[in-house]
C-alpha cells in the first residue's frame, strides 16, 4: 500500500493510503505541540472537556446516538508524548461505504466529520462566555482521580520518577498528565483562551486509511478546518537527550512489599539517524523481550527480580530498564544488570540472539499492513522522524545490520540516571 503526502493549508498536512482491504475507513486528526509543563496538561483538560458536548450535540448520549445513525461510526480522543512534543488526537471510525445499503443516500465520512466539527469549534459556553462549568469541573475530577491511580501503581510510578529525573528541566521531562496541583488550579478563563489559541499553536497531521478518492478526502479536510486558522511551527526530527554527567542515584522509600529498581541510559540514536535499527536490536537481545538477557540472567538464571526489562525511548535516544525486586537483592541486581551491558559491548551474544531479534522486529513490521490503526502508528512516528521508509524497506535495513553495528551501538550506552524505590513493608500491598 503506498503511502501519500499532500499539504492542505497553511500548516495542515495529509498523508493517506487509499485501499479497499478494511471494512472500516479511519481517520486521524493529530494536534501536534510544544511539551509545556502547564500548557500541556491545559490543552487535555481542554479537549476532554470539548468531547462531553458542543452546541449541536450537547451530551454525549446525543453524540453516540449521531454516530450511531453513522452505521456506527466513533469519534474518539487521545493523547500521547513524543519526545519534546505532545500530540492530542482525534480518531474517527467509520463503515467504509462500499457496504453501506445501495438507497440509504449517506455520507457517513462527511456526516461524522460534521460531528467532530461541532465538538471541536462549537464547545457549550456558560453565560459568562467561558467554556461549561458543569463540564469542566467534572474532567477536573476525573483527571486528578488518575493522577491518584498512576501514583498508586508502583511500577508505572517508579518509572516516570526515573524519567523526569533523567529528564529534569527539558521538554521530554514534562508530564502531559500534569499534577493534581496543576489540574486543579486550571482556571475556566486560562481553558477558554487555550480552546481559541488551539489551532494557531498547533501543527496538524491529519491521516487517512480507506477507499475515498484523494479529492474527496482533501474537500473534507478543507470543510474540517474552514472556520479555523493553523500557523503551529513544530520542529521536525528527533533530537537525543546529550548530557556530560556523571550518573546520579536516586532513592525513595514506601511501604510496600517489592522495591522498584529504574536506570535510565543515554543511547545517543533516534529514530532517522544511521544506527537506528542497531540500536533497536541492540534493545531487543539487551532487554527487550522474554529472551533478552536481562530477562533470561537477571530474573531467570540469578533470580534476582520479578521482572527486568528494557524499553527504548526511540525520540530520544535512550534506554530504560525496569525491574522488580526485593529490596535486599537491589545491588546485586544493579550489578548484573551492568555486567550484562558489557557483555553486549565486548559482543558476548551469538548469532541466533541476533536471527532471534531480527525475527521479533521483523513480526512487529509485517503485522502493520493489518489495520488501519497499525498504519496510523506506523507512519506517524516516521513522518515525525523525516523517515518515510514503508514496512518492507525496514525490515531490509535490519536484515543489513551486522554483529559488529550492534556491538559499535553497544558502546555508545551508558548509564545516566539510577532510580530505586525501596519497599519498606513485607507485608503491604503492592501493585
Amino acid at each position: 500500500m503506498n503511502i501519500k503526502k499532500i499539504n492542505i493549508k497553511d500548516n495542515i498536512d495529509l498523508c493517506m493510503i487509499k485501499t479497499e482491504k478494511f471494512k472500516m475507513s479511519r481517520l486521524s486528526i493529530a494536534f501536534i505541540t510544544e511539551a509545556d509543563r502547564i500548557l500541556s496538561p491545559t490543552r487535555k483538560l481542554m479537549l476532554s472537556a470539548l468531547m462531553r458536548g458542543s452546541k449541536n450535540y450537547p451530551t454525549v448520549s446525543i453524540i453516540n446516538r449521531e454516530l450511531d445513525e453513522l452505521y456506527g461510526s466513533t469519534v474518539a480522543y487521545r493523547h500521547s508524548s513524543d519526545g519534546d512534543r505532545h500530540v492530542f488526537t482525534f480518531v474517527c471510525e467509520m463503515l467504509d461505504e462500499k457496504y453501506v445499503y445501495k438507497n440509504d443516500n449517506v455520507n457517513i465520512l462527511r456526516g461524522t466529520l460534521e460531528i467532530l466539527k461541532d465538538i471541536l469549534v462549537n464547545p457549550i459556553y456558560d453565560d459568562d462566555g467561558l467554556l461549561s462549568h458543569e463540564f469542566v469541573e467534572s474532567e477536573k475530577r476525573l483527571a486528578c482521580d488518575a493522577i491518584k491511580a498512576k501514583a498508586n501503581d508502583q511500577r508505572s510510578y517508579s518509572a516516570d520518577k526515573c524519567k523526569r529525573l533523567m529528564f529534569e528541566g527539558q521538554k521530554c521531562g514534562y508530564s502531559i498528565d500534569g499534577t493534581e496541583e496543576i489540574v486543579s488550579s486550571i482556571t475556566r478563563e486560562e481553558l477558554t483562551a487555550c480552546h481559541k489559541n488551539l489551532f494557531a499553536s498547533s501543527k496538524i497531521q491529519c491521516f487517512y486509511i480507506g477507499s475515498k478518492s484523494e479529492d474527496e478526502i482533501c474537500d473534507s479536510i478543507r470543510y474540517l478546518f474552514s472556520d479555523t486558522e493553523s500557523s503551529g511551527k513544530i520542529q521536525g526530527g528527533y533530537n537525543p537527550f546529550v548530557s556530560d554527567r556523571e550518573i546520579t542515584y536516586h532513592e525513595e522509600s514506601k511501604p510496600v512489599s517489592q522495591g522498584r529498581l529504574n536506570i535510565g541510559m543515554r543511547a545517543g540514536t533516534v529514530m532517522g539517524d544511521a544506527d537506528y535499527y542497531a540500536t533497536s536490536l541492540f534493545n531487543e537481545i539487551f532487554g527487550g523481550s522474554s529472551i533478552s538477557k536481562l530477562f533470561m540472567n537477571v530474573r531467570e538464571k540469578k533470580c534476582l527480580c520479578y521482572y527486568c526489562s528494557s524499553v527504548y525511548m526511540i525520540s530520544k535516544g535512550v534506554i530504560f530498564i525496569s525491574c522488580g525486586i526485593k529490596s535486599e537483592n537491589k545491588d546485586a541486581a544493579y550489578n548484573e544488570i551492568m555486567y550484562q551491558l558489557d557483555e553486549m559491548k565486548k559482543g558476548n551474544f551469538t548469532d541466533a540472539d541476533i536471527t532471534t531479534a531480527k525475527k521479533l522486529l521483523y513480526n512487529s513490521l509485517t503485522q502493520v499492513n493489518d489495520s488501519p490503526s497499525g498504519l496510523d502508528s506506523y507512519y506517524f512516528r516516521r513522518n515525525m522522524a523525516g523517515i518515510p521508509y514503508t514496512p518492507a524497506e525496514s525490515i531490509k535495513l535490519i536484515e543489513a545490520v551486522t554483529k559488529e553495528d550492534i556491538m559499535r551501538v553497544a558502546e555508545s550506552v551508558v548509564p545516566d540516571t539510577v532510580y530505586f524505590l525501596r519497599g519498606t513493608d513485607e507485608e503491604g500491598y503492592d501493585e
